[in-house]
């Protein structure tokens, strides 16, 4: 059966040891919690690992503080893929305060990376040695991050929190997250297209430009959570005007069922009704009937007409 390489890459003091030993199961590999070089030449242990055998790589850190121990670990890593080309890649990445991604492990990355195009199917990122308190809200910002940072899309990325040498609970659960995605990782085979180059004397600009970067990154987001916020404050702007104009609403039919009610309400009491009022007749002048009163009784005018206003005058004498 073809064994599989499970190549662990990053800098001097992330913790590559230990996480070696964490997948293995045992303390294979010598570590220790210190920023200076622990590993310094390559080896590995076999493990089976499901339905597959693996060489699990304990691997020199890429940057040092001298150009010759640079180049001597550089030697390393190509040993490593020298020996299990067919491999699953494992780069952790150790956090600062407040869980920064260091600047360092950015440049370290992106000098192996150009040497061998790895695929980004075939890598497993590893966030190293966090604070305990930041690990449930960490990793969607943190592979937000680390796409803009490396210029690639993460898929597989694994959180590891701070923990105590003796806390074999929390090894097991560490050990579970890192075997799963392994197992759910395809191995490539890595095939070197040109040589790793790191300069000391160019490392000090490559990490201004990841500082850069990371500057760039945080204004942009700021500039996301600024819009973000004047959104929800439009929208519960937008939703109180929708809550008072339901309101309206509701007192509009609330008074129109008052006003419907008052107008077919009797104010007689029950069984009875207003007599409604008939129109009032248009205006005409009274007609006198002359022929109630007596001939005699009407005096006439001077044409020899009948005096209707001395007859108005007579009735009611």
């Amino acid at each position: 059966m073809a064994t599989t390489g499970i190549i662990i890459l990053g800098n001097s003091g992330a913790g590559k040891s230990f996480l070696a030993n964490v997948i293995l199961g045992e303390e294979a590999f010598k570590h220790e919690t210190r920023m200076n070089a622990c590993t310094l030449t390559t080896e590995y242990r076999a493990a089976r690992i499901g339905d597959k055998q693996y060489a699990v790589y304990n691997i020199p850190g890429l940057i040092e503080a001298d150009q010759d121990r640079i180049n001597l670990n550089i030697r390393e890593i190509d040993a490593a893929f020298i020996g299990h080309p067919t491999a699953v890649i494992v780069f952790v990445l150790g956090v600062g305060n407040g869980g920064r991604i260091g600047n360092e492990d950015i440049v370290a990355f992106n000098a192996i990376n150009k040497a061998y195009r790895f695929d980004e199917k075939s890598i497993i990122f590893v966030i190293n040695q966090l604070d305990k308190d930041k690990v449930n809200d960490y990793k969607s910002s943190a592979k937000e991050k680390l796409n803009k940072l490396l210029n690639l899309t993460v898929r597989h990325l694994c959180v590891v929190p701070k923990i105590g040498a003796s806390s074999s609970n929390e090894k097991k659960a560490i050990q579970s997250e890192l075997l799963a995605a392994i197992k759910l990782v395809p191995a490539k085979m890595h095939k070197k297209e040109q040589d790793i180059t790191l300069l000391l004397t160019e490392l000090s600009g490559l990490k201004n430009q990841i500082v850069e970067l990371q500057k760039k990154f945080e204004d942009e987001k700021a500039k996301d959570r600024l819009k973000l916020q004047q959104k929800e404050h439009q929208l519960q702007l937008e939703r109180k005007e929708h809550q008072l104009e339901l309101e309206r609403e509701k007192t509009r039919r609330m008074m129109e069922t008052m006003h419907i009610r008052d107008s077919s309400t009797s104010v007689y009491g029950p069984g009875f009704a207003p007599t409604p009022c008939e129109p009032r007749p248009s205006y005409a002048p009274p007609v006198f009937d002359i022929s109630r009163f007596p001939t005699g009784s009407r005096p006439l005018k001077a044409d020899g007409t009948p005096d209707l206003r001395f007859k108005i005058n007579s009735i009611f004498k």
